[in-house]
């Protein structure tokens, strides 16, 4: 379990309340609002602060679970088996099957694992899914946002990648969102010229879902470019870079794939927690390319949305926060912790 639904959570403080203070009003329950029984009970929804991590009323601060070893290294393989589901679903849906192997999601998901695995030079600490920052407010494609992306994650001492289905770096090609063409003029042409001379662009091949590529790269080893290296950023750094792990993923795709499902929840979930950056991009109004344009990135989250107990503020009590399915405030948690109330007489 890593979260309630909210009729669980009143069910819970139903029966905290009766058997601490002997009954519990509809009103109480309803609401979930916070209370502090005087016989050491206390239970209702709270809020954490989201740069911190701290619960305004206990004090206590949440943890930010990470994948361990085994956890990540499972991710890494069912995505390589998710890519060769889809693949075989989309041959099936279009009667290619036979144009080439079964395997071939697979394999070339494995491929570029390998690559980032084995390449020389700097590791990547920024995996950009392209596709996703250029149709971003748009229904067509628009380059200057992947070179505004890029630039701001350099100027923050990153080394990005970006990923892009490979039918999106011609001069010409059909738009996914609306089944119309496009054709790129020729600044944001240079656009993908200069990312692809400079050694970070990945081009997905045709028929791959890139979806897996990105989200594959930020679980990567990178063997060889990193060497042993923790590619964690501190919290407290002064380069004025985000905190927390690498590579971080810069994406506002929700996520909503019925596939992800194959992914084990919580490991997905902490996956998630701990890579995913969203990002805004201020609108211009004449000129797109007008350097006022600000792009804005959101950090990866300081404390997991998972259940989980901490230590009380006071330094002597467990505090239990259950994430709430219905909350959709990030720093909302439904809490409970009991007051050893005949030491505190004491």
């Amino acid at each position: 379990i890593l979260e309630l639904t909210q009729a669980a959570a009143r069910r819970i403080m139903t029966d905290f309340l009766i058997g601490f203070e002997g009954s519990a009003s509809d009103s109480e329950t309803t609401t979930l609002n916070f209370l502090s029984g005087s016989n050491g009970l206390n239970i209702g929804r709270v809020e954490i602060e989201h740069a911190s991590g701290l619960c305004l009323t206990s004090g206590a601060k949440l943890r930010l679970f990470r994948l361990d070893e085994v956890q990540r290294q499972n991710v890494h393989d069912t995505l390589l088996e998710m890519a060769r589901l889809s693949y075989r679903e989309f041959t099936k849906k279009k009667k290619k099957s036979g144009d080439e192997d079964d395997d071939y999601g697979f394999e070339q998901l494995k491929l570029f694992s390998e690559w980032l695995d084995t390449r020389e030079g700097e590791p990547f600490t920024a995996v950009v899914d392209g596709a996703n920052v250029a149709y971003f407010g748009f229904p067509e494609l628009h380059y200057n946002q992947v070179e505004r992306v890029v630039n701001k994650l350099k100027e923050m001492g990153e080394n990005p990648l970006v990923v892009i289905p490979k039918k999106y770096t011609y001069r010409n090609f059909m738009l996914s969102s609306t089944g119309y063409s496009q054709t790129l003029d020729d600044r944001n042409f240079r656009v993908i010229e200069s990312l692809d001379a400079d050694g970070i662009l990945y081009k997905v091949p045709p028929r791959c879902l890139d979806d897996y590529f990105w989200m594959l790269a930020s679980v990567s080893n990178q063997t060889v470019a990193r060497d042993t290296e923790d590619l964690r950023v501190a919290p407290e750094n002064t380069e004025g870079r985000l905190p927390g792990l690498r590579p971080m993923l810069i994406t506002n795709d929700q996520m909503r794939d019925h596939k992800l499902d194959l992914l084990e929840p919580r490991e997905f979930r902490r996956w998630r927690s701990c890579h995913i950056v969203s990002y805004d991009i201020t609108p211009f109004e004449k000129n797109e390319w007008e350097d006022k344009r600000i792009v804005e990135l959101s950090p990866a989250d300081f404390f997991s949305r998972e259940i989980q107990g901490n230590l009380h503020g006071n330094g002597k009590t467990t505090v239990w926060h259950f994430p709430v399915s219905e909350w959709e405030e990030p720093g909302a948690r439904f809490c409970i912790w009991i007051d050893d109330v005949e030491s505190d007489n004491h």
